[in-house]
Formats: structure tokens, sequence, C-alpha cells
């Protein structure tokens, strides 16, 4: 995914999940970024990859959903 900060002021962002069906997915598919916290100034550009893992462990999910929220804080 890319990214643009099209404000005036610089800004970091927190990834987090939550709402998964079934319930019990959550313990075992996991959602990362290679975000690293650093500061996205004004007028910056930034190339984001999301990796969703699934435990090799899982059974009895065949299929799962969950919320993605990435929230923006400004410096």
């Amino acid at each position: 995914s890319k990214l643009k900060n099209e404000g005036t002021l610089p800004f970091t962002l927190t990834l987090s999940t939550m709402n998964y069906v079934p319930i019990n997915a959550s313990n075992y598919v996991t959602l990362t970024w290679n975000y690293n916290n650093q500061t996205i100034q004004p007028e910056e550009n930034l190339s984001m990859i999301f990796t969703l893992h699934v435990d090799y462990s899982v059974v009895n999910i065949t299929n799962f959903s969950f919320d993605i929220l990435v929230t923006f804080w400004e410096v």
C-alpha cells in the first residue's frame, strides 16, 4: 500500500486489529506491517507492506474476518 501525507503536520501511525470472526481466529491470525514508527512529514510518500500470517496449528477455521484500524497521531 502507498500512503501520502497530504496534510500540513507530521504524524505517526498505529495498527490494530479487532472484531475477529470467529473470535478464536485471533489466536491463529497475525497482521504485521513494515512501518517502524517513523514520523511521516507533510508531502512525504511511504510504501507499506502488510503481511498476514496464519499459524500452522489452526484447526476448524476455514473462513475468518477481522477489522483493521490504522490510526494517525499528529507529532
